[in-house]
């Protein structure tokens, strides 16, 4: 037996522009941040349901930067 989840279909692109969002997120507030299932963005530890995808915060080594 198999258990239908009828998810919401997103584009692409929408996926990608909240995972890049999360990166940015999680990198400004040093903190780890959820991709909600409506592609939410927000602090992990404001959530109150499951994520569809957490963003891990990694902070850089020193000495390196992006820039």
């Amino acid at each position: 037996m198999y258990l239908k989840i009828d998810w919401p279909q997103f584009d692409s692109d929408d996926c990608q522009v909240a995972v890049q969002a999360a990166q940015s997120m999680a990198k400004r507030f040093r903190e780890d941040i959820a991709i909600m299932p409506n592609l939410a963005v927000v602090l992990l530890r404001h959530t109150q349901q499951t994520p569809l995808e957490i963003i891990r915060y990694q902070p850089e080594a020193k000495g390196f930067t992006n820039d």
